[in-house]
């Protein structure tokens, strides 16, 4: 298999597991915390982009400094 497509398919690991904990974060605050649902996904919407933004950048500095 390519190197490439080993990123393809790790980008979209990335992307799925981010989208899958916003909403596991906002079910669980807004069910059994009470959270207001603008507050949980204020929330969720954070927590997800930073594990989306930490991924992607984890998947450059890796495509960046290993050796082909």
């Amino acid at each position: 298999m390519e190197l490439s497509s080993w990123y393809t398919i790790l980008g979209v690991a990335i992307i799925v597991i981010a989208v899958i904990e916003r909403f596991v974060i906002y079910k669980v605050l807004v069910g059994s915390n009470r959270w207001l649902p603008e507050k949980a996904s204020r929330l969720a919407n954070l927590s997800s982009g930073i594990t989306l933004l930490a991924g992607v950048a984890i998947l450059i500095g890796n495509a960046v400094l290993s050796k082909h």
